[in-house]
């Protein structure tokens, strides 16, 4: 049997992350298996265990090799825009994707479920609060250049956003897909966050 070039493991590597990150959403941690992730990508299990040494290793990694990519189009607005437009954009590009892009609602999910095992730790958990930490520290700097409200704390204020965006992925895996409001949701969520008391 051929020995399989660096690209075609990394393209295998790649795959059983991908695989792992839906079947982990679907199933949770405890209730996925090896066997059902390698199924998913298309290998056998002795493939799994070539690239990851165990369940809890493999969640790791794809944690942090999946959160960036996933994420990073979403800043685009808040690091090129200014204020309202750079929040709306913000806002729409994240709901568009919760809709749209499968990676990012199931790593939502994922990430959302309460059930990530105490052992990940570094770039796992890391990496999710790293980006949750940019948005607010993005979130804070445009609501102040979009002069938002005194009323409330700026950091108050970008809690609230974030805390609804999640809260529209937590919808948005449980099914309520229909019709696209992404828009419509953006200004909602801009409004209550800029003009609210």
């Amino acid at each position: 049997m051929a020995r399989k070039t660096a690209e075609e493991a990394a393209k295998t590597r790649d795959a059983v992350i991908d695989a792992a990150l839906r079947v982990f959403a679907e199933k949770g941690f405890a209730g996925a298996q090896l066997d059902d992730i390698a199924s998913r990508a298309g290998v056998t299990r002795g493939a799994v265990y070539h690239h990851f040494t165990d369940k809890t290793d493999l969640l790791q990694v794809v944690l942090a090799e999946r959160w960036p990519v996933a994420t990073a189009p979403l800043l685009e607005p808040l690091e090129r825009l200014k204020g309202r437009p750079a929040i709306e954009g913000f806002l729409v590009a994240y709901l568009e994707a919760l809709e749209k892009d499968e990676t990012l609602r199931a790593l939502l999910v994922l990430s959302s479920s309460g059930e990530l095992p105490a052992t990940i730790a570094g770039d796992g958990r890391d990496q999710k609060q790293q980006v949750f930490a940019r948005w607010l520290q993005l979130l804070d700097a445009q609501l102040k250049a979009a002069g938002a409200s005194k009323s409330a704390p700026v950091r108050a204020r970008s809690e609230s956003i974030l805390a609804g965006l999640l809260g529209y992925a937590v919808l948005t895996s449980l099914g309520h897909r229909g019709r696209s409001y992404a828009a419509t949701r953006a200004e909602l969520i801009l409004s209550g966050a800029l003009d609210g008391r």
